[in-house]
């Protein structure tokens, strides 16, 4: 289930590459997701349910790319994500969580 998105950005000097972020979650687990493929936009909207395949995990992120398969999922029942897992997903870290993380580790949050 898409939980978040961001509005696509420029990530380079290159007006042509661009991003967005979004935040995804199974019953039991979030994930930060990196989607390099702004097509896929239109997949990503809250509270849609979606599966992702041929994916990378880099540094703590999904990365989604033009050969990347995002689909719509008809679940039924639907799926239920908890509202504290959904909390978890939103929520800044916590200063002590980003002093404990090694060196290079990259972090997601607004501070």
């Amino acid at each position: 289930m898409v939980l978040k998105v961001t509005e696509p950005f420029t990530y380079d000097f290159e007006e042509t590459k661009r991003m967005f972020h979004a935040t995804v979650a199974t019953e039991t687990e979030f994930f930060r997701v990196k989607v390099f493929d702004t097509a896929l936009k239109s997949k990503f909207i809250p509270e849609n349910i979606i599966a992702i395949s041929d994916y990378f995990g880099l540094n703590g992120f999904l990365e989604i790319h033009s050969d990347s398969s995002v689909s719509d999922v008809n679940e039924n029942p639907p799926m239920v994500v908890s509202d504290t897992l959904k909390q978890k997903a939103k929520a800044t870290p916590k200063i002590s969580y980003l002093f404990s993380q090694t060196m290079g580790r990259f972090v997601n949050g607004i501070f």
